[in-house]
């Protein structure tokens, strides 16, 4: 009963029974060793779900003490509810993250896994292989990629011989074994090998697409898309469009299957097709796909604000940025005014978000009046910008301050243009503070700006010296 209520969320009432069973436990009214381990397991399970997990260690590791005194340790029914209790204590470091401890525990569990899945492979596959990526994400935490490969490729392995014996019954495990290899191989940069995988995933999804529509078929566009994603690292930019294409296609049929599970899966390809056609100057293109990422957006935002302002305010700015390259300046300005008002909402609850989004906005939106010519509403926009960022300085300097001297240099470019004689000021700043900055702040972007710094200030020299010949 103690575990329905458990199940229920109902934990005072658990804990009750818990309580009276434990009265009974002092009073050796209950010896049974089954009925002990299951019952400690079952209260570590309790405080597991209430997050007191000094409790919930505490009990396991009383369940493990009584059942590590059971005689026939070598039986399979051992084996198995001993891992179930390291399965538990490993869940409990992740928890806390004390991911060394969640790895000893995890590797407790495998040993007797692969004993078990010796002897009936079949039976523990799922267990061993399930266990075996979840170790290996741990191993990835600490920067042990090799043991995180190794168990990866054996939970791989395991799957593929099941796969290969029972299509119908292991073919998504399957496919998670090979989507986990794709991801690993592409976050340790070893594109090629992880485009092995994904085309392994392409093959097999297309295999099963008419036994699960769906099913696979989502599986099919997750790995066109990866397959889109690696051919760009490796600089395929022809492959990567074609798979892009064909996997935007998936995405539209899968999108009007479910709108509500595809969205942003939908949302994100469609923005990758809008910046692909907007960087090869075809910005009709790009705004034919933009045009639908902003809808699904704004469709979310509406539902919770706080949760896709972010997502919702950029694919304005992104909209906005291909009107602007269209000469549409007065739509574009339109779009970033409302980025702009829809970003700020965040000050409360995301501060640090709100300002530097809002502060690259504002830089957008100071483009578009030197466009037309508003000089006035440029010059209160670039000073806005520069508060952000000086105000985004003062809580992670290291985070923002190429941001900053940025801003300055862009807003000293704009005064050049316009004959504003406090460029030359501004840029007289910015040059002293690069000029102390140490050697782990000065990277490739800050040279860069410096450069560029120096540059522009002889050229400002150089127009205020024609500019008094002239009038000598």
């Amino acid at each position: 009963m103690s575990e329905i209520y458990v199940k229920m969320n109902e934990y005072s009432k658990a804990h009750a029974i818990f309580d009276e069973i434990i009265t009974d436990i002092s009073n050796n009214q209950i010896k049974d060793t089954n009925c002990l381990v299951r019952l400690y397991n079952s209260m570590g399970t309790c405080y597991s779900e209430q997050k007191n997990f000094a409790k919930a260690e505490e009990y396991h590791l009383k369940g493990l003490q009584i059942l590590q005194d059971v005689e026939d340790k070598d039986s399979d029914n051992y084996l198995s509810r001993l891992s179930t209790i390291y399965m538990d204590l490993a869940a409990i470091a992740i928890s806390q993250n004390h991911i060394d401890d969640a790895i000893k525990y995890s590797e407790m569990c495998i040993k007797n896994f692969e004993d078990l899945y010796e002897k009936n492979p079949e039976k523990y596959v799922n267990k061993l292989s399930a266990v075996l990526n979840n170790t290996s994400v741990l191993h990835e935490k600490i920067d042990d990629f090799s043991k995180a490969e190794e168990y990866y490729l054996k939970a791989y392995s395991m799957r593929k011989t099941s796969y290969e014996a029972y299509p119908e019954i292991y073919a998504l495990d399957y496919i998670q074994s090979i989507n986990n290899l794709t991801g690993y191989y592409k976050k340790t940069s070893q594109y090629d090998k992880a485009l092995e995988f994904a085309y392994e995933n392409l093959s097999l999804s297309k295999q099963l697409f008419e036994k699960d529509n769906y099913v696979y078929r989502k599986s099919y566009a997750k790995a066109l898309y990866n397959i889109v994603l690696l051919n760009m690292r490796l600089g395929e930019y022809s492959k990567a469009i074609e798979y892009l294409l064909s996997c935007k296609d998936q995405e539209e049929i899968l999108y009007r299957q479910d709108p509500v599970a595809n969205d942003i899966s939908y949302a994100q390809l469609l923005d990758m097709l809008s910046d692909y056609y907007s960087k090869n100057k075809d910005f009709e293109k790009g705004l034919s796909f933009q045009s639908k990422v902003v809808e699904i957006y704004e469709n979310l935002y509406h539902k919770n604000h706080d949760a896709y302002a972010i997502e919702y305010a950029n694919a304005l700015h992104n909209a906005a940025l291909s009107y602007m390259e269209i000469r549409k300046l007065d739509t574009s300005l339109n779009i970033m005014e409302k980025a702009i008002n829809i970003i700020s909402e965040l000050q409360k609850s995301q501060p640090r978000l709100s300002k530097e989004h809002k502060a690259s906005y504002l830089k957008v939106t100071a483009s578009i009046y030197v466009n037309l010519q508003q000089w006035d509403k440029a010059d209160s926009c670039y000073l806005q910008a520069l508060k952000c960022y000086e105000e985004l300085v003062r809580i992670a300097p290291e985070a923002y301050y190429y941001d900053l001297v940025n801003a300055k240099y862009n807003y000293a470019t704009y005064l050049v243009e316009t004959g504003n004689n406090k460029a030359y000021d501004i840029l007289t700043d910015v040059n002293k503070e690069l000029s102390e900055m140490t050697s782990e702040t000065y990277d490739s972007n800050m040279q860069q700006c410096h450069f560029l710094t120096k540059f522009l200030m002889a050229q400002i020299q150089f127009l205020i010296f024609v500019k008094e010949f002239h009038q000598s």
